[in-house]
Protein backbone atom coordinates (compact mmCIF):
# COMPACT_ATOMS: atom_id res chain seq x y z
CA UNK A 1 0.00 0.00 0.00
CA UNK A 2 1.40 3.69 -1.25
CA UNK A 3 2.27 4.85 2.25
CA UNK A 4 -0.04 8.34 1.66
CA UNK A 5 -3.11 5.97 1.80
CA UNK A 6 -2.35 4.08 4.98
CA UNK A 7 -3.60 6.42 7.53
CA UNK A 8 -6.75 7.24 5.21
CA UNK A 9 -6.95 3.32 4.72
CA UNK A 10 -7.34 2.71 8.43
CA UNK A 11 -10.04 5.47 9.06
CA UNK A 12 -12.18 3.81 6.59
CA UNK A 13 -11.68 0.51 8.18
CA UNK A 14 -12.59 2.38 11.43
CA UNK A 15 -15.29 3.40 9.90
CA UNK A 16 -16.57 -0.23 8.71
CA UNK A 17 -16.33 -0.91 12.18
CA UNK A 18 -18.61 1.19 13.31
CA UNK A 19 -21.34 1.29 10.74
CA UNK A 20 -21.13 -2.83 11.43
CA UNK A 21 -21.72 -1.92 15.25
CA UNK A 22 -24.52 0.04 14.17
CA UNK A 23 -26.20 -2.04 11.58
CA UNK A 24 -25.70 -5.71 13.11
CA UNK A 25 -29.02 -6.87 15.00
CA UNK A 26 -31.20 -3.06 14.26
CA UNK A 27 -34.18 -3.79 13.70
CA UNK A 28 -36.12 -2.46 10.29
CA UNK A 29 -38.04 -0.02 12.62
CA UNK A 30 -35.58 1.23 14.60
CA UNK A 31 -33.53 1.95 11.30
CA UNK A 32 -36.20 4.20 9.83
CA UNK A 33 -36.99 5.83 12.99
CA UNK A 34 -36.75 9.68 12.39
CA UNK A 35 -35.81 10.95 15.96
CA UNK A 36 -36.68 14.39 14.90
CA UNK A 37 -39.06 15.24 12.16
CA UNK A 38 -36.47 16.93 10.08
CA UNK A 39 -33.66 14.51 10.69
CA UNK A 40 -32.76 12.06 8.68
CA UNK A 41 -33.60 8.11 9.55
CA UNK A 42 -30.08 5.82 10.96
CA UNK A 43 -31.29 3.84 7.58
CA UNK A 44 -31.21 6.94 5.17
CA UNK A 45 -27.88 8.00 6.85
CA UNK A 46 -26.59 4.33 6.22
CA UNK A 47 -27.71 3.99 2.74
CA UNK A 48 -26.07 7.46 1.72
CA UNK A 49 -22.91 6.25 3.52
CA UNK A 50 -22.84 2.87 1.08
CA UNK A 51 -23.64 5.03 -2.00
CA UNK A 52 -20.63 6.98 -1.07
CA UNK A 53 -18.17 4.22 -0.78
CA UNK A 54 -19.80 2.80 -3.91
CA UNK A 55 -18.76 6.84 -5.53
CA UNK A 56 -15.59 6.00 -4.12
CA UNK A 57 -14.91 2.80 -5.73
CA UNK A 58 -15.89 4.07 -8.86
CA UNK A 59 -12.83 7.18 -8.92
CA UNK A 60 -10.70 4.30 -8.05
CA UNK A 61 -11.49 2.47 -11.56
CA UNK A 62 -13.06 -0.86 -8.93
CA UNK A 63 -16.03 -2.66 -9.37
CA UNK A 64 -18.91 -0.34 -7.73
CA UNK A 65 -21.84 -2.08 -8.68
CA UNK A 66 -24.21 -3.08 -5.64
CA UNK A 67 -27.89 -4.34 -5.63
CA UNK A 68 -29.59 -0.91 -4.64
CA UNK A 69 -27.18 1.70 -7.02
CA UNK A 70 -30.35 2.08 -9.10
CA UNK A 71 -32.97 2.72 -6.00
CA UNK A 72 -29.92 4.98 -3.91
CA UNK A 73 -29.10 6.81 -7.41
CA UNK A 74 -32.50 8.91 -6.81
CA UNK A 75 -32.81 9.10 -3.91
CA UNK A 76 -32.31 12.78 -2.25
CA UNK A 77 -34.75 11.98 0.87
CA UNK A 78 -35.71 9.03 2.52
CA UNK A 79 -39.29 9.32 1.37
CA UNK A 80 -37.41 9.00 -2.31
CA UNK A 81 -36.76 5.41 -1.59
CA UNK A 82 -39.63 3.33 -1.99
CA UNK A 83 -38.19 0.17 -1.11
CA UNK A 84 -35.74 0.76 1.60
CA UNK A 85 -32.91 -2.29 2.11
CA UNK A 86 -32.83 -4.05 5.94
CA UNK A 87 -30.20 -2.72 7.79
CA UNK A 88 -28.83 -6.48 7.17
CA UNK A 89 -29.16 -6.25 3.13
CA UNK A 90 -27.07 -2.58 4.03
CA UNK A 91 -24.94 -4.39 6.09
CA UNK A 92 -24.25 -7.02 3.36
CA UNK A 93 -23.87 -4.55 0.63
CA UNK A 94 -21.25 -2.28 2.96
CA UNK A 95 -19.40 -5.44 3.28
CA UNK A 96 -19.29 -6.18 -0.36
CA UNK A 97 -17.86 -3.03 -0.68
CA UNK A 98 -15.59 -2.60 1.86
CA UNK A 99 -14.09 -5.68 0.73
CA UNK A 100 -13.76 -4.55 -2.75
CA UNK A 101 -12.42 -1.03 -1.01
CA UNK A 102 -9.72 -3.03 0.98
CA UNK A 103 -8.70 -4.61 -1.99
CA UNK A 104 -7.92 -1.56 -4.37
CA UNK A 105 -6.56 0.75 -1.46
CA UNK A 106 -4.06 -2.25 -1.11
CA UNK A 107 -3.14 -2.28 -4.95
CA UNK A 108 -3.24 1.06 -6.24
CA UNK A 109 0.63 2.60 -7.03
CA UNK A 110 1.68 6.37 -7.06
CA UNK A 111 0.91 7.11 -10.38
CA UNK A 112 -2.99 6.41 -9.86
CA UNK A 113 -3.11 8.20 -7.26
CA UNK A 114 -1.63 11.40 -8.48
CA UNK A 115 -3.80 11.61 -11.45
CA UNK A 116 -7.12 13.63 -11.74
CA UNK A 117 -10.18 11.98 -10.22
CA UNK A 118 -12.11 13.72 -12.55
CA UNK A 119 -14.41 15.28 -10.04
CA UNK A 120 -13.66 18.32 -7.86
CA UNK A 121 -13.84 18.48 -3.94
CA UNK A 122 -13.85 20.85 -1.54
CA UNK A 123 -10.57 20.34 0.13
CA UNK A 124 -9.30 21.57 -3.67
CA UNK A 125 -7.04 18.12 -4.24
CA UNK A 126 -8.88 16.99 -7.00
CA UNK A 127 -6.30 13.93 -7.46
CA UNK A 128 -7.66 10.22 -6.98
CA UNK A 129 -5.72 10.60 -3.12
CA UNK A 130 -7.48 13.96 -2.50
CA UNK A 131 -10.63 12.19 -3.27
CA UNK A 132 -9.73 9.00 -1.16
CA UNK A 133 -8.97 12.03 1.58
CA UNK A 134 -11.98 13.86 0.74
CA UNK A 135 -14.15 10.64 0.85
CA UNK A 136 -12.67 9.04 4.28
CA UNK A 137 -13.51 12.75 5.70
CA UNK A 138 -17.17 12.80 4.36
CA UNK A 139 -17.85 8.84 5.43
CA UNK A 140 -16.38 10.48 9.07
CA UNK A 141 -18.64 12.80 9.16
CA UNK A 142 -21.45 10.55 8.37
CA UNK A 143 -20.48 7.74 10.76
CA UNK A 144 -20.68 10.20 13.78
CA UNK A 145 -23.88 10.90 12.41
CA UNK A 146 -24.91 7.45 12.41
CA UNK A 147 -23.66 7.03 15.67
CA UNK A 148 -25.66 9.99 16.95
CA UNK A 149 -28.83 8.70 15.39
CA UNK A 150 -27.94 5.00 16.82
CA UNK A 151 -27.92 6.67 20.39
CA UNK A 152 -30.83 8.80 19.80
CA UNK A 153 -33.07 5.92 18.98
CA UNK A 154 -32.20 4.50 22.32
CA UNK A 155 -29.40 1.49 20.97
CA UNK A 156 -26.78 2.88 23.20
CA UNK A 157 -23.19 4.29 22.14
CA UNK A 158 -20.95 2.61 19.27
CA UNK A 159 -17.68 3.63 21.33
CA UNK A 160 -15.59 0.56 22.12
CA UNK A 161 -14.96 -0.61 18.15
Amino acid sequence: MDPRVLPLASQLRLNASMVRRALGGLEVETAARRPVANVNSLAFVAVHVVDARAYLLGILGADASHDWSEVFAAAQRFEDIDSMPTPEQLLETFDILSARLDTRLDSIDAEALDRPSGESFPAGDDSVLGAISFLAFHESYHVGQIALLHRAVGRGSLSGV
